[in-house]
C-alpha cells in the first residue's frame, strides 16, 4: 500500500508572533554589539593619534630645546675664545646635547611604531607617511557628569544590547506562556492506495493538551529565569556604565586643572625666569649652571603640557567610548568643566 500524508499545525497566535518579535530583539542586541564594538575601535584610533601628537610635540620641544643649547654654545666659547675659562661650561652644554639627542632618538623610534599601528588599524600600505598634525588649543568636552550619564543611558551598545535581550526574553516568556495554556491544532489529509483496490482518501484532526502534560510548563520557567538573567546584565552594565563614565569625567577635570596651572602660571614664569639668566649670563651676572637648572625646568613643563594635553585627549576618547556616542568638544579656555 502506498500512503502519503500531509499535515499542517496551528500553534496559538500569540505564540508565533512573540517568538518573531524574539528574533527581532535579538537582532537588535547584534547591531547594539556591533556598535559597541565600533565604539571601541574608534577609541584605539583616537588613542593612537593622540600618542601621534603628542610624540610629534615631544620632537618639537627636544629639537628647540637642542637649538637653544646650540645657541648658548656659541656664546660661551665666543667668550672663551676671548679668554674666558669656559671649558667646564662647554663639556656640560655638550652633555645636556648628548641627552637631548637621545632624547630625539627614542622620540623618533616610538614615531615609527605609531605610525605602524595607526597604518595598520586604518588599513593604508605598510610604510605610508604621515602628515604633520596641526597645532591648536586642547579640545576638553562640558558636559556635566549626569549628562553624561544620561547619553550613556541611550546610546551605550552594552546596555541597549541588554535591554534587547530582556525584550526578547519577555517575548520567549510569552510564547511559552501561550504555549502552555493555549492547545495546539493540527489537521492532516492523507491519501492511501493499495494493488487491485480503489484510492482512499481521509482527514485527520488533532489536538495538544498543554495542561495534562509536556514540557510547555518548563519552558516558561526556563524564559521567566533567562528574563532575570538578563535583567542582571542591564544593571551590571549600568554599573559599569556609571564607573567608566564617573572616572573618565574626574580624570578630565584633573587634567584641566593641571593643564591651566602650567599653561597660565608656571611654563610663563619658567620662561620669564630663564630669559632674566640668559641675560644675566651674557653680562656675567648668573652661573651657567643657574641657567641649565632653569632651561631644564622650562623643557620639563613644556613636556608635561605636551603629556597633559594628549592625555586630555585620550581620555576624551574613553569618554565618548564609555557613552558610546560623539560628545561636543570645546576649547580649554571656554572655563572648568562643569
Amino acid at each position: 500500500m502506498y500512503m502519503v500524508e500531509l499535515r499542517q499545525r496551528f500553534p496559538p497566535n500569540r505564540a508565533l508572533d512573540a517568538r518573531a518579535r524574539a528574533m527581532a530583539h535579538e537582532a537588535e542586541a547584534t547591531i547594539a554589539e556591533l556598535a559597541a564594538e565600533e565604539r571601541i575601535i574608534t577609541e584605539r584610533i583616537d588613542t593612537l593619534f593622540s600618542d601621534y601628537c603628542q610624540i610629534v610635540a615631544e620632537r618639537r620641544v627636544q629639537e628647540r630645546r637642542r637649538a637653544l643649547l646650540l645657541r648658548f654654545l656659541q656664546t660661551i666659547r665666543a667668550r672663551y675664545s676671548t679668554g674666558g675659562s669656559a671649558l667646564v661650561e662647554v663639556s656640560r652644554i655638550e652633555a645636556e646635547l648628548a641627552g637631548v639627542d637621545r632624547a630625539l632618538a627614542r622620540t623618533n623610534g616610538d614615531h615609527s611604531r605609531v605610525q605602524s599601528a595607526l597604518n595598520a588599524i586604518l588599513r593604508r600600505r605598510p610604510g605610508s607617511a604621515l602628515g604633520e598634525p596641526l597645532e591648536s588649543a586642547p579640545m576638553t568636552v562640558r558636559l556635566s557628569l549626569s549628562e553624561l550619564l544620561a547619553r550613556a543611558e541611550a546610546n551605550r551598545g552594552t546596555i541597549l544590547a541588554a535591554r534587547a535581550r530582556i525584550r526578547a526574553s519577555v517575548a520567549r516568556r510569552e510564547a511559552a506562556e501561550s504555549e502552555a495554556r493555549i492547545p495546539e491544532f493540527m489537521i492532516g489529509l492523507g491519501y492511501w492506495q493499495a494493488p487491485a483496490m480503489r484510492a482512499g482518501f481521509g482527514v485527520s484532526a488533532s489536538m495538544s493538551l498543554p495542561w495534562l502534560w509536556g514540557p510547555t510548563r518548563d519552558r516558561v520557567r526556563q524564559s521567566a529565569e533567562e528574563e532575570s538573567a538578563e535583567r542582571y546584565v542591564e544593571e551590571s552594565a549600568r554599573v559599569d556604565i556609571q564607573t567608566e563614565v564617573g572616572e573618565a569625567h574626574a580624570r578630565l577635570a584633573a587634567l584641566e586643572s593641571q593643564l591651566t596651572v602650567i599653561r597660565a602660571q608656571a611654563l610663563p614664569a619658567a620662561r620669564r625666569s630663564m630669559e632674566a639668566l640668559a641675560a644675566g649670563y651674557s653680562t656675567g651676572g648668573s652661573s651657567l649652571l643657574e641657567w641649565l637648572d632653569v632651561a631644564r625646568s622650562v623643557i620639563e613643563l613644556e613636556l608635561d603640557l605636551v603629556m597633559l594635553t594628549a592625555d586630555l585627549q585620550r581620555v576624551v576618547a574613553n569618554l565618548e567610548r564609555a557613552v558610546g556616542a560623539n560628545l561636543p568638544r570645546v576649547s580649554l579656555e571656554s572655563g572648568p568643566t562643569p
